[in-house]
């Protein structure tokens, strides 16, 4: 079983730096020089594949906006939604990335529980049939994800599951999946514990946590994610949709990632710049 750094260490080491200006300094530097890399990687990986710098790397897809569970530091927690993609999206997405050559990652996750959806197998079985060599993860609470169906994700064509624990109680089917799952099954999973203490995001001012963490004053996005109701918002804390790009329901993806408009408002965070109040609001430019 694969394991992230669990939030109680995370948060330890957070707060040792986060009471050090020299440490917080050099904390910052870092992060920089890494998300600097990361674009710098990104951007000439896009210039040789699509002709064109700045090309997202992943595609975020959530299918459903429903979950089974209403967390405290959930902006889920606050909506009532129950939306689906229409299937018709779904695939004039992927038709429009093929049409491209995309050779990113896919994510059938964001804010809902992706197994509610029983489309689910459907989609990721099309996305694995359309890009063989392409990573394909998704994100749950692992409330509805019995062995049969994590062993039919991974026979459609699914990479990864992150499976993440909400509050002290290991629900059971999480014990059942430890239980039952061979030692190479379970290394296609990524076990994360969170509960109200743990490092978390506000999501951009619309959630209040108890975690104290070091603004970077930079951000880079680079993740096309689309919502259930089909909208394309720029960052995953946007529950809400105040940073709206586009509609995937009549426009072309690429068409709206690279709007001017849009171009501006990456370029504009990734050099520090926070206009939007989701922005200003975000850990990432405010302390909390």
């Amino acid at each position: 079983m694969r394991h992230v750094l669990s939030n109680t260490i995370r948060q330890k080491l957070n707060n040792i730096v986060i009471k050090s200006k020299f440490l917080t300094s050099l904390y910052v530097k870092y992060m920089h020089g890494f998300v600097h890399r990361k674009k710098k990687k990104n951007d000439y990986f896009s210039r040789g594949n699509y002709g064109v710098p700045d090309v997202f790397d992943i595609v975020a897809i959530e299918t459903t906006d429903e979950c089974t569970r209403r967390c405290s530091y959930c902006p889920l927690s606050q909506g009532n939604t129950r939306n689906y993609l229409p299937e018709e999206v779904v695939m004039k997405v992927l038709t429009e990335l093929k049409f491209k050559k995309y050779k990113g990652a896919f994510c059938f996750s964001n804010y809902g529980e992706p197994c509610l959806d029983n489309r689910l197998l459907l989609f990721i079985n099309l996305t694995r049939m359309l890009f063989p060599d392409a990573f394909i993860n998704m994100s749950t609470n692992g409330d509805l994800l019995t062995p049969e169906l994590f062993r039919a994700l991974i026979k459609v064509g699914i990479n990864e599951i992150d499976i993440t624990q909400h509050g002290a109680v290991e629900p059971t089917n999480h014990r059942k999946l430890k239980e039952e799952l061979t030692k190479e099954e379970k290394k296609k999973i990524i076990w994360v514990k969170l509960d109200e203490n743990s490092i978390l995001s506000n999501r951009g001012g619309t959630v209040k946590v108890n975690s104290k963490r070091i603004p970077k004053k930079i951000c880079y996005q680079s993740t096309l994610i689309i919502r259930a109701n089909g909208t394309v918002t720029l960052c995953c804390h946007d529950y809400f949709g105040e940073i709206t790009l586009g509609d995937a329901k009549t426009e072309n993806v690429f068409d709206i990632w690279f709007k001017p408009e849009n171009v501006q408002i990456r370029e504009e965070l990734y050099n520090g710049i926070a206009k939007k109040y989701i922005c200003k609001k975000c850990y990432l430019f405010q302390n909390e």
